[in-house]
C-alpha cells in the first residue's frame, strides 16, 4: 500500500494525470482478476476439522454479527445526520446509510492473514483465534456484499419497514443459494475427476482451475454471491477432488494456487495504495464523518463480538475466552473490498470516507495487531518452536538413511547379476509404509492439548461422509486403499495442513 500511495504522489507532483488515470482502481479488475484466487486458495487450503468444529460460531459472527454491524452503523450515522451534526450526509435518505453501513461493515481477509502471519507459530489459543477470524473474515466479505448488492437495489424506492424485511429475506436467499452453487458444482467436478481418467497432470490442473472459475462468474451473472460460492467450491475440491488427482497435477495446483494468491494480495495493496492520493486530494470529504464513521465501527465490532461470543459460550465445550474476544473484535480491519464497494456507489462523500477508515483500521490498527498477540500470548514460545522443528527434522533423517541403504541395496542386487549369482534381499517395508496422518493421535492436538469433540453436525457428517460420499467423490483414503494413481505414482495422502500435497520428499521429482 505505501508502495502504490508513493507511486501514486510521484505522478501527481510530475503531473501525469493521464497515466494514473489509467492506473486508477477499478472494481471490475478487483472482483474478477484480484479476489477469485484468494477465495479459492482460502477454501482450498482450509483447515477442514476446524473449520467445522467453529462452523456455528464462524457463521453466527460472519452472518449475524455482520448484519449487526450494518445496522448499527447505518442507523447510528442517520441518527447524527437528524441531530445535525452530519448536514452534508443528513439528507433524511436512510437508504443512503443502510448502503453505506453494508460496505464498511466487510472486513478485509487479505489484511487479517497477512497480519495474522504463519499460522503454524500460533500455540493452541492461538489456533482457536486464526479458525474464529479467518472464517469470520472470508465469510463475512461474502455477507456484506450481497447486503450491500440488497440496499443498492432500494436506492431510488420509498424506505419502508417492509422493504427492509423483503430485503433481508433475499439476502439469505441469495446466500443460500449461492452456497448451493458452490458445493453443487464442486461434486459435480470431483465426480468428473474421480470416474474419468484425465491426463496429462497439466490437462488435471487446467480443468480444475477452469470449472472453478466457471462457478465464480456463474454465482456473478446469476446475481449470486461469486464469493460464497467460490469458497465453498474450495472447500469441495480440498476435501474430495484434491485425492483424485495424481501427485504431479495435486501439487501443481495447490503450489499455484498459493502462490498466485500471495502475488494477487501483494498486487492489491499496491493497487490500493495507487488511490490514496488520487481520491483523497480531489475528492469530497467530511472530517466528522470519518471520524464518527470510525467511531461507530469499532463501537458495533464491540457489541456484536462480545454480545455474540456471551451467547456462544453458552453452548460451547471450549469457551471463547476474553483475550480471543478481544482479539476478534481488534482484526476488524477494512480493505480493499470496503473499498472497491464504495466505488461502485460513485458517491464521492463515502468513497473518500471509506478511503481513510481503511487506511486508518489497516496502517494503525492493523500495525498493532502483532504486538497485542504476542501481548495476549497467541504465539509458541521459541522453544516450543525448537522442539518441532527437532521433532520433524528427525522422520526426514531417517528417510535419507532409508533411501542411502535403498541405494546400496540395488547396487548389490546389480554387482549379484553381473557376478551370475542372486541373493534374497530383504523386503523394505520403510519406503513404503503408509504415511496416512491423523491430526491427534491418542485424542490429543499436536501441542498436547486434548481435541475438542467432535460436534453432532460433525459426528454426522463424517459418517456420512465416509459410508457414502466417499465412494461417488473422492477423499482421503484409508489404510490400505488403493487410489486411482497408484499404478502410475505410488500411494500418496493428502495432508489436512496449510498446503494439502505438499511432500518435503519432492513429490515432483519423484
Amino acid at each position: 500500500m505505501i508502495l502504490g500511495g508513493g507511486i501514486s504522489l510521484v505522478l501527481m507532483v510530475v503531473d501525469k494525470r493521464n497515466l494514473l488515470d489509467q492506473l486508477e482502481f477499478k472494481d471490475e479488475v478487483f472482483f474478477y482478476l484480484l479476489l477469485p484466487p484468494i477465495i479459492l486458495d482460502a477454501g482450498v487450503n482450509l483447515k477442514k476439522r476446524d473449520f467445522l468444529q467453529n462452523l456455528g460460531s464462524i457463521l453466527m459472527f460472519a452472518v449475524i454479527g455482520t448484519l449487526v454491524a450494518v445496522f448499527l452503523i447505518a442507523f447510528g450515522l442517520y441518527g447524527l445526520a437528524h441531530t445535525g451534526l452530519l448536514d452534508q450526509f443528513g439528507d433524511q435518505d436512510p437508504v443512503r446509510c443502510l448502503v453505506f453501513g453494508s460496505l464498511i461493515a466487510a472486513t478485509d481477509t487479505v489484511a487479517v492473514l497477512a497480519i495474522l502471519g504463519d499460522r503454524e507459530k500460533l500455540n493452541y489459543t492461538g489456533q482457536l483465534l486464526f479458525s474464529l477470524v479467518f472464517g469470520e473474515s472470508v465469510l463475512n466479505d461474502a455477507v456484506a456484499i450481497v447486503m450491500f448488492d440488497t440496499m443498492l437495489e432500494m436506492r431510488g424506492h420509498v424506505f419502508s419497514m417492509g422493504a427492509l424485511l423483503v430485503a433481508l429475506l433475499w439476502f439469505f436467499v441469495v446466500f443460500i443459494v449461492s452456497l448451493i452453487i458452490g458445493i453443487g458444482l464442486g461434486l459435480v467436478t470431483a465426480f468428473v475427476f474421480k470416474h474419468i481418467k484425465i491426463s496429462p497432470p497439466h490437462f488435471e490442473f487446467a480443468l480444475l482451475t477452469i470449472s472453478a472459475y466457471i462457478s465464480y462468474v456463474l454465482a456473478q451473472v446469476l446475481h449470486m454471491s461469486g464469493i460464497v460460492t467460490l469458497f465453498f467450491f474450495g472447500i469441495i475440491t480440498a476435501h474430495y477432488n484434491l485425492y483424485n488427482m495424481s501427485k504431479r497435477a495435486r501439487t501443481t495446483a495447490t503450489t499455484c494456487y498459493h502462490t498466485v494468491s500471495f502475488l494477487a494480495e501483494t498486487f492489491l495493496f499496491a493497487y490500493l495504495g495507487l488511490a490514496i492520493f488520487d481520491v483523497a486530494i480531489t475528492r469530497e470529504y467530511h472530517t466528522f464523518l470519518v471520524f464518527a464513521t470510525i467511531i461507530i465501527c469499532l463501537l458495533a465490532r464491540l457489541i456484536g463480538v462480545y454480545g455474540l461470543s456471551f451467547i456462544l459460550n453458552l453452548f460451547r465445550t471450549r469457551q471463547i475466552t476474553f483475550n480471543i474476544q478481544f482479539a476478534i473484535w481488534f482484526t476488524g480491519l477494512r480493505g480493499a473490498v470496503a473499498f472497491a464497494l464504495a466505488l461502485v456507489t460513485k458517491d464521492d462523500l463515502i468513497i473518500t470516507t471509506t478511503l481513510y477508515v481503511v487506511l486508518f483500521t489497516t496502517i494503525i490498527l492493523g500495525g498493532l495487531v502483532k504486538p497485542l498477540m504476542l501481548h495476549l500470548d497467541f504465539f509458541k514460545s521459541p522453544e516450543e518452536l525448537a522442539a518441532e522443528d527437532a521433532h520433524h527434522e528427525a522422520p526426514v533423517r531417517r528417510r535419507l538413511s532409508e533411501s542411502d541403504e535403498q541405494e546400496l541395496a540395488v547396487s548389490a542386487s546389480t554387482a549379484a547379476v553381473d557376478a551370475g549369482t542372486t541373493h534374497m534381499l530383504p523386503a523394505d517395508n520403510g519406503g513404503n509404509a503408509d504415511t496416512e496422518h491423523t491430526p491427534g493421535t491418542g485424542g490429543l492436538s499436536p501441542d498436547g492439548h486434548p481435541l475438542e469433540p467432535d460436534s453432532q453436525f460433525h459426528g454426522f457428517w463424517r459418517t456420512l461422509d465416509d459410508k457414502y460420499l466417499k465412494n461417488w467423490f473422492g477423499g482421503r483414503r484409508k489404510k490400505g486403499d488403493k487410489g486411482r494413481h497408484d499404478d502410475d505414482e505410488g500411494e500418496e495422502t493428502v495432508e489436512d495442513s496449510a498446503w494439502p500435497g505438499f511432500s518435503t520428499e519432492g513429490s515432483i521429482l519423484r
